[in-house]
Parts: C-alpha cells; structure tokens; sequence
C-alpha cells in the first residue's frame, strides 16, 4: 500500500495536539499592556482637567491684567484753583455716581478735560498726561455700543449676579459732545471683583472689558472717602450737569 500521500498530508498539516503553538501573550506582557492602558487613560484625563482650567483662565486675563494707569488717584496732584474749580459742561468727560440707600445720590469721581479729577471727597485734582490719557481712552470706549452694546435696562445698567439686590450701583454719565445729553451706562453689584452677569445680555454673560476696566479705575476716586468731611459744595456743583 502506497503511504506517500498520508505522510505528505501529516507533514504539510501539523497535529495540533502534538505540536502545540506556543502563546506569545505571557502574564507578564498582559499585565504590562493593562498598566500602559492605565497610564495613558490617567494621562488623557489630567491633561482634559488642565486644559478645562486653563481655558477660563486665558478668557479673563485681558480683564485681570494691571492697567498702567492703576493708582493715578494717588499720582493726582492738588488743582491750584482747589475748591474755587468751576466745573463746566462743556468740559466734562464722565460723572460716576454710587447709589446705596444710605446715599441715593451719591457721588465717585468726575473728569474734565483737560486734565481735571474731582474725587469722591470733593478734592479738585490734576491728573498725569499718562493717566488722564488712559481714563479718557476708556471713557470714550465705555460709551460705544459698538464696544459695550446697550442693556436695554433702566439707564443702560448690567447687572451682577450676586446673592443680595441691596448692592450699590455704579452709574456712569457719559459726555458725547460738549452739548448734548449725557450717556448712561451703569452697573449693579460690583463689590467684589466678580463680573459674571446675572442674566446674560445678549450672549454676552461677564461684564465687558472696557466697561470693566474703566470702572475698576474710577472708583479710585472714592480712596480715603470721609462722609463726613467731603467738600459738598464743589460736589453740588457737579452734580447739577446732571439737571
């Protein structure tokens, strides 16, 4: 009997059973491949965390950073004139008042060109080209819809959220022209840095930068605040632009 094929079959296909494959997933290597898995999930999650924080950061730096005008209430030199400053309308820039119900009408900061501050205590103050410079740039940015779009609230005002509504109000009056009527824009609750919105405008939810940053720089003007010894009759006189 010819046995040639059979052979040929029992060479060309292996017995399994009696040449048994040798696996070339070890413990070892298993355990290895799960630690890699493991590294590399940790590493895709810290890195998303990182990135989450990291995000809201790089948003709020432009509002965060030090404007170069920071402390000119304390650069102001006194204004020779002092309490005989005869403020004009036609020379005004901004009024900001602060409204609590202590005081209604009360009183920050007011700014007339070219160069003059009057602060929160009724002290008539020169101000550093740089500075004033600085604070009209933001003036006239802070009035722009363009930059700061309108409300569509009572006196143009944003709102921040904060947990209590008795909050003081900041609010602006804005000069466009040396004639016409003042610009207002106001903003309610800012006492603590915070500028997340109570209910967005828009789609805007934080309080805009330029608006921010000039609010941050005028309320200087109530440094050193003395109820009690503020000049009311040079503050009278400010007031009144707003008739």
């Amino acid at each position: 009997m010819d046995t040639s094929f059979s052979k040929a079959t029992y060479f060309a296909v292996p017995d399994n059973d009696r040449y048994p494959k040798t696996s070339s997933f070890t413990p070892l290597k298993v355990v290895g491949y799960l630690l890699l898995a493991l590294a590399t999930a940790v590493s895709i999650l810290s890195f998303s965390t990182d990135l989450t924080a990291y995000i809201p950061t790089l948003r709020s730096c432009s509002t965060s950073m030090t404007s170069p005008a920071q402390g000119w209430h304390v650069r102001a030199n006194v204004h020779p004139s002092g309490s005989g400053y005869e403020p004009s309308r036609s020379n005004l820039i901004l009024i900001l008042q602060r409204l609590t119900k202590v005081e209604p009408e009360g009183f920050t900061l007011s700014l007339f060109s070219p160069d003059v501050a009057i602060d929160s205590n009724g002290r008539v103050l020169r101000l550093s080209s740089e500075d004033w410079s600085a604070l009209e740039a933001l003036a006239v940015k802070a009035r722009d819809p363009e930059r700061v779009p309108t409300t569509g609230s009572y006196r143009n005002r944003w709102r921040i959220q904060q947990r209590r509504s008795d909050l003081p109000i900041d609010q602006f009056w804005l000069a466009k022209d040396a004639t016409g009527p003042l610009y207002p824009v106001g903003v309610h609750g800012y006492v603590d840095g915070t500028t997340a919105l109570s209910t967005p405008v828009g789609d805007i939810a934080e309080l805009p930068e330029d608006l921010h940053a000039l609010l941050k720089l005028t309320l200087e003007g109530r440094e050193d605040y003395d109820r009690g010894a503020k000049d009311t009759t040079v503050i009278s006189k400010v007031l009144a632009l707003l008739e």
